[in-house]
């Protein structure tokens, strides 16, 4: 899970702006030692590469007057802004490198920023869910090219179009087809079916039409991950940040704590994942959804379409997740310390799935009989 952290990312940019300066130092010293100095145009693409950057991230993840990261990228965004093609080129370009120098080092020590409102903590927020919802939404395509791809050849080489025909063996570590089954190779016909959402038939002639409708494996295996990464994001990274901010000034009896940052869009995601996770995808706790109320029968496929993962993004809850949480009476149920054994766990867990019992409720009786039964025996 990466660190949702606006001055990790400012390092990122800053460390290969600081890289690329550097180079563009030593190669406008070559040109000038050897008579030739950079052409305004050669000037203008040297700034591009080591400015635009610094530009785009600062209007990205533009640092609050004040913080650490202000401090730490301030002399390189005037330096970036000043750098310009001209008879002062040189002296522009020692300022970029210069102020990086000073900035890269702080930016390494700034394993999260400070957060300066709440504002920022919720944009954050919702910025690692965009970006998160980009790359699940987009994860599948190039095997859909690829199986789009071995397919049209495929049917051309059935088809005496073609000599040869493709290999039917799809090897992952080096995306090529090849002949011959072994490891870390796939048989095409497994991904045909994992992208396999179904046909629209017609033949001529024929006085019906057929359709069949199958729910593809890929966007399982997409949306489950999407579930998973974004319930630990806010667990793990940011309800312990909001309940941070609004405890500033807090006394210590009043002060909030993780488990009283609360959202329904958080917990219908954590509903769903658990049922990817530990449900097999079939439907059981996201039944009970509030905000991400999809129609979950219990017992059921998850089978959830683009359309209802893009609708998160005008679900997100901004101007709740904006508002101070209210501190909930102390929690009076804890976890187990201990384990037990593995065949009996899994047999506890199928009763209670089995006959639709709320597991806490399970629990208690378990652990009221098992005292009621060691107080007589003592």
């Amino acid at each position: 899970m990466n660190l949702q952290s606006r001055s990790q990312r400012w390092l990122k940019v800053a460390d290969t702006a600081l890289a690329k300066a550097k180079a563009m130092q030593q190669q406008e010293q070559f040109f000038r030692g050897g008579g030739k100095p950079l052409a305004p145009q050669a000037q203008d693409v040297v700034v591009t590469a080591a400015a635009d950057p610094i530009k785009l991230i600062a209007e990205a993840d533009p640092p609050v007057s004040g913080t650490d990261l202000a401090t730490a990228v301030g002399d390189v965004i005037i330096a970036a802004n000043m750098f310009s093609p001209g008879p002062d080129f040189r002296q522009g370009l020692d300022a970029v490198v210069a102020a990086l120098e000073e900035a890269v080092p702080k930016l390494a020590q700034q394993t999260q920023s400070e957060d300066p409102s709440i504002d920022e903590i919720i944009s954050e927020l919702e910025r690692s869910l965009l970006v998160s919802l980009v790359v699940t939404l987009t994860s599948h395509n190039v095997l859909i090219q690829k199986v789009d791809d071995w397919s049209q050849q495929h049917r051309r080489f059935l088809e005496h179009h073609r000599p040869d025909d493709y290999g039917h063996y799809f090897e992952v570590t080096t995306f090529r087809f090849v002949d011959q089954p072994g490891t870390g190779r796939v048989h095409m016909q497994h991904l045909i079916s994992a992208v396999d959402s179904g046909a629209h038939v017609y033949a001529a002639g024929a006085t019906d039409r057929f359709q069949t409708d199958h729910y593809p494996e890929i966007l399982s295996v997409a949306y489950a991950q999407w579930f998973a990464y974004v319930h630990a994001i806010w667990e793990e990274q940011f309800r312990d940040r909001i309940a941070a901010f609004f405890n500033i000034g807090k006394s210590d009896g009043e002060e909030l704590e993780k488990n009283d940052v609360k959202s329904d869009f958080f917990g219908d995601i954590r509903w769903i994942r658990n049922d990817f996770v530990h449900n097999k995808g079939i439907a059981d706790e996201c039944a009970r959804a509030k905000i991400l109320n999809w129609g979950f029968a219990k017992g059921e496929a998850i089978e959830l379409t683009p359309e209802q993962m893009l609708s998160l993004i005008g679900l997100f809850p901004r101007n709740e997740l904006l508002e101070s949480p209210t501190r909930q009476a102390r929690a009076v149920r804890k976890n187990l310390p201990g384990s037990g054994d593995a065949t009996l766990v899994d047999k506890l867990v199928k009763f209670i799935a089995d006959n639709k019992l709320d597991k806490g409720t399970v629990i208690d009786r378990m652990l009221l009989d098992w005292l009621e039964t060691a107080t007589i025996n003592d």
